[in-house]
């Protein structure tokens, strides 16, 4: 998956600068919204969800820029603009990739392909992308 994401982080300037955001969160807020995101199922280890927890926590108090999340947990996806983050799945930056002729919709395959066999979304074929028919991970 390095390569993937070497890919991606190479493709995503679009969204905006990369903000440092250590000092930023609230470790009793992180566990408040794991919480929220986990709806009562328990979780598999300490840190699922985690991360998206942080970057919600860390949304609620940005002013100066607008927060994205991307994640491929749609539990965590729902749950962000209830903290003012706009959500995205890689899929969905794939997919408006496409749109905007910055990637081929071929491409996007692979690395919907390479997501899938990481357990990480459903395949989206390069046609389904060009339509952007994308299902749940479309969504929201």
């Amino acid at each position: 998956m390095s390569g993937l994401a070497q890919a991606a982080l190479g493709q995503i300037s679009w969204l905006g600068p990369v903000v440092a955001t250590e000092k930023l969160s609230d470790p009793e807020g992180v566990l408040d919204i794991q919480n929220t995101i986990r709806t009562g199922r328990p979780l598999k280890h300490p840190r699922e969800h985690w991360a998206e927890s942080v970057i919600l926590d860390i949304g609620e108090r940005l002013q100066s820029v607008a927060p994205r999340l991307l994640s491929e947990d749609y539990d965590a996806r729902v749950e962000a603009p209830y903290h003012s983050v706009l959500p995205f799945s890689v899929h969905k930056v794939l997919a408006t990739m496409v749109r905007g002729s910055r990637l081929s919709a071929v491409a996007a395959e692979g690395f919907a392909t390479a997501l899938h066999r990481a357990r990480r979304g459903p395949e989206i074929t390069a046609d389904e992308f060009t339509r952007g028919d994308l299902r749940r991970v479309g969504r929201p």
